[in-house]
């Protein structure tokens, strides 16, 4: 069985390997031999992780650091484009009450019989500071 390693948990656990009480278990997850997951994890101990990928304590300990900071800013950038992307609804709605006098592009096209494609290129082009 080939293995990645996912990171860390915050939970303890027990090692699914040794049955040990683990505090910050390692997170493992199968892949396949072309490296795909095959979405099973598992956690263990950093001893038994390095057993099962065959490496260092050293080398799982920084790949589980890795992995964990990759997550976070993951986790960081997923905050950001929800942050900007509510900024930008409201803007736009701001943008449909103060132009059109409604609260959707549907409404615009109706009220004005332009198209909404026309409707949604001018809020665009008026939204762009917030890009």
């Amino acid at each position: 069985m080939t293995y990645v390693i996912k990171g860390t948990s915050n939970r303890a656990a027990t090692c699914d390997e040794c049955g040990k009480d683990v505090q910050r278990p390692i997170q493992l997850e199968t892949i396949d031999l072309t490296g795909n997951p095959l979405g099973h994890r598992t956690y263990v101990g950093v001893d038994c992780a390095a057993t099962r990928t065959r490496r260092s304590v050293k080398a799982v300990e920084a790949d589980a650091a890795r992995a964990d900071r990759a997550r976070e800013a993951d986790a960081r950038r997923q905050a950001e484009r929800e942050a900007f992307s509510r900024r930008y609804d409201q803007a736009q709605l701001e943008w449909l009450r103060e132009t059109y006098g409604v609260t959707t592009i549907d409404e615009a096209s109706e009220k004005t019989g332009k198209d909404w494609i026309e409707i949604w290129t001018e809020a665009r082009a008026t939204l762009t500071e917030l890009d």
